[in-house]
């Protein structure tokens, strides 16, 4: 499993718990407001067995926290061809590029409607599987070639925002 696996496993696990904690760290309690601030977090990891921290950088602590929401294509990935839907930040879509995806669409929302965009068009499309897993992650997370030119993802985050309502918010 590589380590940016491990992180993006830790931070689904741990970011709901941090926004639901009572800090009595005033370095905490300040990052937990400040989402500029690097945090750390702590967990198993699943291949060595004992506790491990990893820092996760600037990455956000709340749910209206910016990220992308982003396709990427992979016309050529072991002689298969793809679309990747993700969400994440900058670094990852540069991740993606790194291994030979190529960036179709991008769009920066608040997290939440991020999240629930990208559950949606995974809930709506036809997935694939790459027969060799991306040395980055998220091959779960893959639709067929055809559907690329037909997404918008614009239109996904205006649906959300729109339609979905968190914490008495639209």
């Amino acid at each position: 499993m590589s380590f940016q696996k491990k992180e993006m496993l830790l931070i689904d696990k741990i970011e709901p718990i941090l926004q639901e904690l009572d800090y009595e760290n005033p370095v905490m309690e300040a990052a937990r407001y400040n989402n500029r601030l690097p945090y750390t977090g702590a967990g198993i990891d699943p291949e060595l067995g004992y506790w491990v921290f990893i820092n996760f950088g600037r990455l956000p602590l709340n749910n209206d926290s910016p990220s992308y929401l982003y396709l990427i294509e992979f016309p050529d990935w072991h002689g298969e061809r793809f679309i990747k839907v993700g969400i994440g930040l900058a670094n990852r879509i540069r991740d993606h590029e790194r291994h030979g995806g190529r960036l179709l669409q991008s769009i920066e929302a608040p997290r939440w409607q991020v999240r629930i965009a990208e559950k949606i068009i995974l809930e709506e499309w036809p997935r694939f599987r790459p027969t060799v897993p991306l040395p980055q992650s998220g091959d779960t997370e893959c639709l067929i070639w055809d559907v690329r030119s037909k997404i918008k993802l614009r239109s996904y985050i205006k649906s959300v925002a729109t339609n979905v309502r968190l914490d008495g918010r639209h």
